[in-house]
């Protein structure tokens, strides 16, 4: 079993993949937010380390990636294939500039080349003003200091990115109304439509 599990911020995505992967013992590799240097220096001055950050970002991935084809079940946080979403709003914004865009993606695509993607990818939908709400709620300092229109742009650019997605299977949950975190109910019916997801496909 490979999974992706992609969502906005706010989407309820790592809380669901701590779930799955105590449910099922399958390996975790969560998105490398604690051992980010670049993430708060990016929300106080995006220009200045966007490009960094998602440079930093995409070779930890890879990282991840490299290690995941070492088990035969393995959760993904995010990882490698999402991590384009980010550089595209980022050089959407003029964050980063167009050469070092292109830097980017040839190295993004470089790097996909080498390792093979998960068989699913599981997109969690959530609204914006949802996700922002939770954003908020939740009050993680770093991410307080970005603007709504950023959050917008990041839900619009996910979107574009599942539509376009053609690596491997996909899923789309709509997660805006279910309460992954409390709702134990809601929580499992997500769970068992990825389990049978990934049974379609895989056999």
């Amino acid at each position: 079993m490979s999974v992706s599990i992609m969502g906005v911020v706010g989407a309820g995505k790592s809380t669901l993949c701590n779930y799955l992967t105590e449910e099922s013992g399958i390996v975790l590799f969560p998105e490398p937010v604690e051992t980010n240097p670049y993430l708060t220096k990016f929300y106080e001055e995006p220009s200045s380390y966007a490009f960094q950050m998602q440079c930093f970002l995409l070779l930890q991935r890879f990282k991840q990636m490299q290690e995941a084809e070492n088990h035969t079940m393995y959760l993904m946080d995010m990882g490698l294939w999402g991590n384009d979403i980010f550089a595209k709003l980022m050089w959407t914004n003029l964050d980063i500039t167009d050469t070092d865009y292109e830097t980017y993606l040839d190295l993004s695509a470089t790097l996909k080349s080498l390792v093979k993607p998960p068989k699913l990818t599981v997109y969690l939908h959530c609204r914006p003003e949802v996700s922002v709400g939770r954003v908020l709620k939740r009050g993680r300092p770093a991410e307080l200091n970005a603007s709504n229109k950023y959050w917008y742009d990041l839900y619009r650019e996910y979107e574009n990115w599942y539509q376009n997605y053609d690596a491997g299977a996909k899923l789309m949950i709509d997660v805006s109304d279910i309460d992954i975190v409390n709702n134990m109910k809601e929580r499992q019916e997500v769970m068992d439509e990825i389990y049978a997801t990934y049974d379609l496909i895989a056999n």
